[in-house]
């Protein structure tokens, strides 16, 4: 990076990858665990990159229950869940967005145990489900809260400076070595983290999307566009699809 080069913010979600699995199997309720492994593996793979994940919301739709594949048509209001590491640090505001939101705070984040909880909270839906035309199925979710490591050389004092349009921010950071810790959404500045991370399945296939908000993972100047490129690149292995 050149020494006049700075981190840009996007104003709102930013730049986006988008990954698929295509599948043709008829999908029933049976299939949800293994569904949900796979897309909540997939997004932890980052953890092998350095990013830790702190929250996990988890949506449930009404959908068609004579269509092939999960098709939501109606959501439900309640639960809008968001799963939450008991660790989390003191520095991320995890604003709800939903009204009506449950959070729901775990000892074990980790995948086995995210699945485990969510599909527990499913099934409970469907087995309360009275209607016989739709059944409850899940579409959404999303990681907000996170800790992205930027070499300590972005940083100023204790903040990292950003540019936006003909302004600029002081993103607050955490030393640790070698690294600056963002973590985000953070409560003195910006409602959103470096990167926000979703997943569903609808329609056939498993969706990835990845919302860059900081060109340090969009612009190839910078160590973390790298980053995220083997971290895709990973994911192809996985059976995953980039979607131009």
């Amino acid at each position: 990076m050149s020494a006049k080069k700075g981190i840009e913010r996007h104003h709102d979600w930013g730049p986006v990858h988008r990954l698929v699995i295509p599948y043709e199997e008829v999908v029933t309720p049976e299939d949800n665990y293994r569904f949900l492994h796979k897309a909540i593996s997939a997004v932890f793979l980052f953890a092998k990159q350095g990013i830790q994940l702190y929250s996990m919301d988890f949506h449930i739709y009404m959908g068609d229950i004579y269509a092939l594949y999960p098709h939501g048509t109606e959501e439900i209001t309640k639960p809008f869940t968001v799963f939450v590491d008991k660790n989390i640090p003191a520095a991320i505001d995890l604003q709800p967005e939903m009204v009506g939101e449950q959070r729901i705070e775990l000892d074990d984040f980790s995948v086995d145990n995210l699945c485990q909880k969510a599909i527990e909270l499913l099934n409970f839906e469907i087995e309360q489900n009275q209607d016989e035309e739709l059944i409850p199925i899940w579409n959404d979710i999303f990681f907000r809260a996170m800790t992205v490591p930027i070499p300590i050389s972005y940083a100023q004092d204790d903040f990292i400076p950003l540019e936006y349009k003909s302004s600029g921010d002081r993103y607050p950071i955490e030393r640790a070595g070698e690294f600056a810790l963002a973590h985000g959404p953070h409560k003195r500045i910006l409602p959103y983290p470096p990167i926000r991370i979703e997943v569903g399945h609808s329609a056939g296939e498993l969706t990835l999307d990845i919302y860059m908000r900081w060109s340090y993972f969009w612009d190839e100047a910078f160590e973390g566009y790298h980053f995220l490129q083997n971290y895709m690149d990973e994911l192809k292995k996985e059976g995953w699809v980039k979607e131009e």
